[in-house]
């Protein structure tokens, strides 16, 4: 049996789009293919320059963690961490015409914020914080906090809030929490002297 002269341009017609289906399935598919394969590339590559950034500053690290046992406040125990962070923040205050409510510490395991970074132990860093409202204008406000967080304090502020005292008022009220980062003496019972953790 033959096929007429219409069945086969019909017949060579479907197999030419079933042929370009075929084909351009193929090459999606190829395209896709390459697409992960540059990004695997990619991130091959991203990973090997950070592995070469860390074994190459192997000393500068060396060096930050010198700088921060060697500059760290040390405290004999919690509570003289707590008093020392309470009177920095007070005499801060004073010195800047800003005006403090309601200091309350902390609870260091509350929210999930722990005392001591992971995997740390004693001797090594720790943290405490402080919730405090102060009043002051906004001038006095940043010099205060500007104060407070020097780079050697070993300060941060978790949470700040400032809204005004009243509609008229150049005045601010300002909810802070400022976290203090110390350590305990190596003399201090239980502890040991800080070093750098594998």
């Amino acid at each position: 049996m033959s096929l007429s002269n219409r069945e086969e341009k019909l017949a060579l017609g479907v197999f030419v789009v079933l042929l370009l289906g075929g084909l351009s399935l193929a090459t999606s598919k190829v395209r896709t293919w390459r697409a992960s394969l540059w990004e695997q590339e990619v991130a091959v590559e991203t990973r090997e320059v950070e592995a070469n950034e860390l074994r190459n500053g192997g000393v500068t690290w060396e060096d930050r963690r010198r700088w921060i046992n060697d500059n760290l406040p040390v405290h004999a125990n919690d509570g003289d961490a707590k008093s020392s962070l309470l009177s920095a923040v007070q005499e801060a205050s004073g010195a800047h015409s800003v005006s403090l409510q309601n200091p309350k510490f902390v609870d260091a395991t509350a929210d999930g914020k722990p005392a001591t970074p992971a995997g740390v132990g004693p001797g090594q860093p720790k943290g405490l914080g402080l919730v405090v409202t102060a009043t002051g204008d906004l001038k006095s406000l940043v010099f205060w906090f500007q104060k407070l967080l020097l780079p050697g304090h070993f300060r941060q502020i978790n949470f700040l809030k400032m809204t005004p005292e009243d509609d008229n008022s150049a005045v601010l009220k300002c909810s802070v929490e400022i976290w203090q980062w110390y350590r305990l003496s190596p003399e201090s019972p239980g502890t040991g002297s800080l070093s750098a953790t594998p």
